[in-house]
């Protein structure tokens, strides 16, 4: 995880500079690239991308992502997760994203546009435009993570889902402040940076920012 935050972080930082935004605006989509996927270290995450092993998930390192193998992972998938007690699954539809989110609001970051930073970590999957979606988390943890010198912790019940969490606000916040295009050009940014990094590893691509 932590090299395929760096590229993603790398990568977002090059595509500003190609389109010539300000300093500013490339140092914090570097930012939001290298934090984006912060809240996978979740260990129910863990033990999803590990296929259900929740021995390998627990002694780490952290993944990004599960071993490829196309057309097989569905199945394999509803067979582990069968296996598995309900302390170990996380509910379907559970967004990492916004784990990340709650995690980042404990570092001090010194971003030129926090609030800017803690949305495009938040929206890199197209969610949270502007609804988070609901999801019943009964069994919440608490994750720690170690980024930049940083000790982060939050609950995995980040409960931006509710009309009263802020998100609301700082989407509204994002449209003003940048407008509607303008907005989804920067989300667009760090969402390409991060396929660009996924197409890199998935392939073995010697091409790097």
């Amino acid at each position: 995880m932590e090299e395929h935050q760096r590229g993603v972080g790398k990568w977002a930082a090059k595509f500003a500079e190609d389109c010539q935004l300000s300093a500013e605006l490339v140092a914090d989509l570097e930012t939001a690239g290298a934090a984006h996927d912060l809240g996978k270290a979740e260990e129910r995450f863990q033990i999803q991308l590990f296929e259900g092993n929740v021995l390998q998930a627990r002694s780490g390192p952290l993944r990004a992502k599960s071993p490829a193998d196309p057309g097989g992972f569905r199945s394999r998938k509803q067979r582990w997760r069968s296996l598995l007690s309900a302390q170990d699954l996380l509910p379907i539809g559970w967004r990492h994203e916004f784990l990340s989110v709650r995690l980042v609001e404990q570092a001090d970051l010194q971003a030129h546009h926090p609030a800017l930073l803690r949305y495009l970590i938040g929206t890199h999957h197209g969610f949270g435009r502007p609804w988070v979606p609901v999801v019943e988390d009964h069994n919440p943890t608490e994750v720690s993570v170690s980024w930049r010198d940083h000790l982060l912790q939050a609950n995995s019940n980040h409960r931006f889902e509710q009309l009263d969490s802020g998100w609301l606000d700082l989407f509204q916040q994002m449209q003003d402040q940048y407008g509607a295009w303008g907005i989804a050009y920067l989300e667009a940014i760090l969402r390409l940076a991060d396929r660009r990094q996924s197409i890199q590893e998935r392939f073995s691509l010697e091409e790097k920012p």
